[in-house]
């Protein structure tokens, strides 16, 4: 009974759910090559400078704490609603696991394999 609903629900909606979800899929690759494009270089930066990566990372884990609901809260006097304020929702909870891992990845990954063995070619 409850499945034959979702199936009439979904073939008397199939156009709202494809597009709806087009648009999620264009959201969530817009944010996360934002984050990208920010975070990669910034965790270079800081893989380098070690005495400003800790302040860095724990500025950028602040952001983990706080919900996307309420980062979409604060945008939406803002920007207003739609695409721009989930954007930028999703970019600000991108980043912190991308920086961490870049800056782990230079520098703490890159000097073991400068040191690697001869034999590894």
């Amino acid at each position: 009974m409850l499945w034959n609903e979702i199936q009439t629900y979904f073939r008397e909606n199939a156009s709202v759910f494809w597009g709806n979800l087009i648009s999620h899929i264009e959201l969530s690759i817009a944010a996360i090559g934002v984050a990208l494009i920010l975070c990669v270089p910034l965790g270079i930066w800081i893989s380098r400078r070690l005495t400003v990566a800790d302040y860095i990372i724990n500025g950028i884990n602040m952001f983990r704490v706080v919900p996307s609901l309420a980062i979409l809260a604060l945008a939406m006097p803002i920007l207003g609603v739609g695409f721009a304020p989930a954007l930028l929702a999703l970019t600000v909870l991108a980043c912190p696991p991308i920086i961490i891992n870049t800056y782990v990845a230079f520098a703490k990954l890159m000097p073991v394999l400068r040191k690697r063995p001869r034999g590894w070619a």
